[in-house]
């Protein structure tokens, strides 16, 4: 008897990774927290929150994502970064531990 399609392949899981914001110094706070509102649909006092977190902290988890995801909201925050002229880091890690920095 044959096997159906279902009992030959396996179903493939994406990885997820967790989006983190590097503290920078030189960042508006309002530019931040503008961040924080468009891309991860924070309140406002959830965004503030966010920011006080990520000034003592050093850096903060936005979410997870998988793979797909988590790259294409680093290219549209670093985008809409420049276009505001600040400078922010992400790092995109694996919830197996694995890192990548991303500079905007």
């Amino acid at each position: 008897m044959a096997k159906t399609h279902t009992e030959t392949e396996q179903t493939h899981k994406p990885g997820l990774y967790q989006l983190v914001l590097k503290h920078h110094n030189s960042v508006d706070e309002h530019k931040i927290l503008a961040i924080f509102e468009r891309f991860f649909d924070a309140t406002p006092d959830t965004a503030q929150e966010m920011y006080e977190q990520l000034q003592n902290d050093g850096k903060i988890s936005c979410g997870v994502f998988t793979h797909g995801i988590a790259e294409t909201m680093i290219a549209q925050i670093c985008k809409v970064s420049e276009q505001l002229g600040s400078e922010l880091t992400f790092t995109m890690e694996a919830m197996n531990n694995s890192k990548g920095a991303t500079p905007c």
